[in-house]
């Protein structure tokens, strides 16, 4: 493929085997001084975004659907998402747009843009409410150490209530410029606990040589363990709202260099979850809990760094996250507004078109034209202070009251991967790839985007149905001991 960057027009690529021309219409301009990243920023800005808090659970994924499944899920899952954001970004440069909504607008119209956003709002407040989890086990483990004493539920709640009491403030702002580099500060808490956990579990297994062949399990028995457990691997590799602004800033963005960043990035995710997820299950093995960080005494200081980097990173994300969950929850009505107004006036059109009472039809169509080009005109008002607060304080208060009844963090995950997770990562990218390459016929990337989308389809009604199942029996956060049975004395309930 080559690109136009001194008099900018749509590009042409040619497809090797139809030799059939593909318009593109890439913005910003390939030229743009807006494109500042190279290759490998641009690789290691995704791989920074895509790591975060969901790679704590993933040791239990591993244990809960057994060690050589839980390898073949991360290699599946990273397959679909490298092929996914690859679509997505198709998708946008035969668009010409910079957003997923946008994408989504353009190929199925207004009324799939009002979806996206009402999918956002929902995915971001799952999101916010499973880093108030991950805050609260993680400072309250460090209160623990500092105090040298257990706390209560209650007085794990108060620490956590504390936690959202100090980044209330920084959830009000509108600007989080200054808090641009806290992924990178995540990025490396990350790695750091991942040097600790493996340090720690070929300690366990070297102290017990027998401690692996007793207790590794390859895979489970339970197929429904399977269902449980893909989402919370496949949500660890989400960054489709993060690619296309990746997308936007890369210098010289050929096919060839956006696939390269891709593979980087997907290919660095990849070896990380599976060092991440190997060495936490090998040090916990049956006990590994929904949160790694559980399993190991707060005083550890060997973990002691990665924990606190990691818990200062999401107290500091959780803001990051507020602020786009505010902005879709606010825009969303106008959205909806301009969804009707648009509906309104096609109708109105097709109800002249039909002829008949002359004049007054053709007015109403008028007015309804008129009316279209107001709401093409449509602009989101600036909210008001008053509706700042009281939004960012809804947020807030909706995520901390969950936070703190969700029993632990794999439930919130397993829920939002499983649902929302398959939509945005799989559903939506292949839908709309499929929409706009309709007319080229069969290819291979037409017939992976149609596996993908039927995959994703039945595993997203299957994979909720368990998510939402395993809400409704009692909860202990080991992988080998995930529901408990209240005919067993030896067993506690939460």
């Amino acid at each position: 493929m080559s690109i136009n960057t001194v008099n900018w027009s749509p590009v042409v690529s040619v497809s090797r085997r139809s030799r059939t021309p593909s318009v593109e219409n890439i913005h910003p301009n390939p030229s743009s001084p807006l494109r500042k990243s190279t290759l490998l920023s641009s690789s290691f800005n995704l791989v920074a975004t895509v790591i975060g808090g969901g790679v704590l659970s993933l040791p239990y994924a591993f244990a809960t659907c057994g060690l050589a499944t839980g390898i073949g899920f991360t290699l599946l899952a990273a397959v679909m998402a490298d092929f996914s954001l690859y679509i997505l970004c198709s998708c946008a440069r035969r668009t010409g747009t910079e957003s997923y909504g946008d994408v989504a607008k353009v190929c199925f119209g207004e009324f799939a843009r009002v979806c996206v956003t009402a999918i956002l709002f929902t995915f971001l407040m799952f999101v916010t409410t499973a880093f108030m989890i991950l805050q609260r086990d993680i400072m309250a483990s460090m209160v623990e150490w500092a105090t040298e004493s257990k706390l209560t539920f209650y007085q794990n709640t108060e620490v956590l209530l504390v936690c959202v009491i100090v980044t209330f403030p920084f959830m009000l702002l509108k600007d989080l410029h200054s808090l641009r580099y806290n992924c990178y500060v995540g990025f490396i808490s990350v790695l750091l606990l991942l040097l600790a956990m493996c340090y720690r579990s070929f300690l366990v297994n070297d102290e017990d040589p027998h401690l692996f062949e007793d207790n590794v399990v390859y895979t489970s028995s339970d197929p429904f363990d399977s269902l449980f457990s893909f989402p919370l691997v496949a949500l660890a590799f989400l960054s489709q709202f993060n690619m296309l602004s990746v997308h936007s800033s890369l210098q010289n963005p050929t096919r060839k260099r956006l696939q390269s960043v891709i593979h980087l990035a997907i290919g660095a995710c990849t070896v990380l979850f599976l060092a991440f997820g190997i060495s936490g299950y090998l040090y916990a093995y049956s006990g590994t809990k929904d949160n790694i960080l559980l399993n190991f005494d707060p005083s550890d200081k060997v973990v002691l760094l990665g924990r606190f980097g990691l818990g200062i990173t999401l107290i500091a994300g959780s803001p990051m996250i507020v602020l786009p969950c505010r902005d879709a929850m606010l825009i969303l009505p106008a959205q909806i507004k301009r969804w009707r107004f648009e509906r309104l006036a096609i109708r109105d059109e097709e109800t002249a078109s039909l002829g008949g009472g002359g004049g007054g039809v053709g007015g109403g169509g008028g007015g309804g034209g008129g009316g279209g080009g107001g709401g093409d005109r449509m602009a989101v008002i600036e909210p008001t202070s008053f509706v700042h607060f009281t939004s960012t304080l809804f947020i807030a208060v909706t995520c901390f009251t969950a936070a703190s009844f969700f029993p632990g963090v794999s439930t919130v995950w397993s829920i939002c991967g499983s649902s929302m997770g398959f939509m945005i990562a799989y559903i939506i990218p292949s839908a709309c790839y499929l929409k706009l390459r309709r007319k080229k016929g069969k290819n291979p990337r037409i017939i992976a985007a149609w596996c993908m989308l039927i995959f994703s389809c039945v595993g997203c009604v299957a994979c909720t149905i368990q998510a939402v199942y395993r809400c409704t029996k009692p909860y202990a956060p080991v992988a080998g001991d995930y529901f408990v049975n209240d005919d067993d004395d030896n067993k506690i309930a939460p």
